[in-house]
């Protein structure tokens, strides 16, 4: 897999990004957690600060951004460098299962959870991969009319989505770079993900979690507890909220405990 990644100097601004986005936002939840009668809903906005910062300091070797939905209402940005024609996206690994990036982690094992979800964004974004070879027992071909299908023991998945061809036109890999917090409320692993759009697999091309040490981003006198204090459990109603990037303590406790 050390052919996919990146280079090392964007694994470090990749980080520094997430912790200064981590940083700013648990700042901005202390602040209002103390000026406002309720400010619980504030445990929502993490992935805006995460996205914000990485956003800026990536500018800075040439990775630009665009702004996407996941769902209907909940938005996100799309890194892009158009140079090496890679794309990339930053989520909280608390909820990617990798076994499958179309169904959230966590849900029940059943025929109908570990099947593939084609109309998942990150299902769909994963189609980016079509020419990466990440498993080479399945045979992925191009025909000469453009349509990507997938061989798979001689049966034939379509998997094309017109709303992609922009994307899969300018770039050859999509990547998820997923971040997790510990129930300290720390930061403790990052990683690079490459997506198969064969089989939905998130397979790891580099554990980035040694850059969190040589990150220039201090977090030791943010008090990171406090991103468990007076949150409510998000209801079932918002499953894009959920799958994006919204945590609560019940799931990092559930998580962490195995159930």
């Amino acid at each position: 897999m050390k052919q996919y990644r990146f280079d090392h100097k964007i694994n470090q601004i990749v980080v520094d990004g997430i912790l200064q986005g981590y940083k700013n936002f648990l700042e901005e939840l202390r602040e209002k957690q103390e000026t406002m009668k309720i400010s619980s809903a504030y445990a929502w906005v993490r992935g805006n600060h995460i996205d914000d910062q990485t956003a800026t300091l990536c500018e800075n070797v040439g990775i630009q951004y665009l702004y996407a939905r996941a769902g209907y209402s909940w938005g996100y940005l799309q890194f892009t460098n158009e140079e090496e024609r890679k794309m990339f996206i930053v989520k909280n690994g608390q909820y990617l299962d990798q076994t499958n990036v179309s169904k959230r982690k966590g849900l029940s094992t059943n025929s109908s959870n570990t099947q593939l979800n084609k109309n998942n964004y990150l299902y769909k974004l994963a189609q980016i991969n079509h020419n990466v070879d990440l498993r080479r027992s399945i045979q992925l071909q191009l025909p000469l009319d453009g349509e990507i299908v997938v061989y798979e023991n001689d049966t034939l998945i379509d998997i094309v989505d017109d709303d992609l061809q922009e994307l899969q036109d300018k770039y050859d890999y999509f990547y998820i770079i997923t971040y997790e917090v510990d129930r300290s409320g720390m930061i403790s692993r990052i990683q690079s993900l490459l997506p198969s759009p064969i089989d939905g697999r998130a397979y790891e091309i580099e554990d980035l979690t040694k850059y969190i040490e040589t990150s220039d981003v201090d977090l030791t006198n943010i008090d990171t507890s406090i991103v468990y204090q007076g949150q409510e459990k998000l209801p079932a109603e918002y499953p894009e909220a959920i799958q994006y990037d919204i945590t609560t303590y019940d799931d990092h406790a559930k998580s962490e405990s195995g159930d």
